[in-house]
C-alpha cells in the first residue's frame, strides 16, 4: 500500500504512466513481501 501511495504522489496524472508504475511497483513489492512473510 505504501508503494501505491508513493507512486500516486510522484508520478504525473497520466493514465499510461500510472499503469506502468503500478506494474513496476507490483513487480518489485510482491517478491519482497513474499520473502519477508516466508523467510525462516
Amino acid at each position: 500500500m505504501l508503494g501505491f501511495a508513493v507512486a500516486a504522489q510522484v508520478t504525473p496524472p497520466d493514465v499510461f504512466v500510472q499503469v506502468v508504475s503500478t506494474l513496476v511497483i507490483l513487480t518489485v513489492t510482491l517478491p519482497v513481501s513474499y520473502w519477508l512473510a516466508y523467510k525462516r
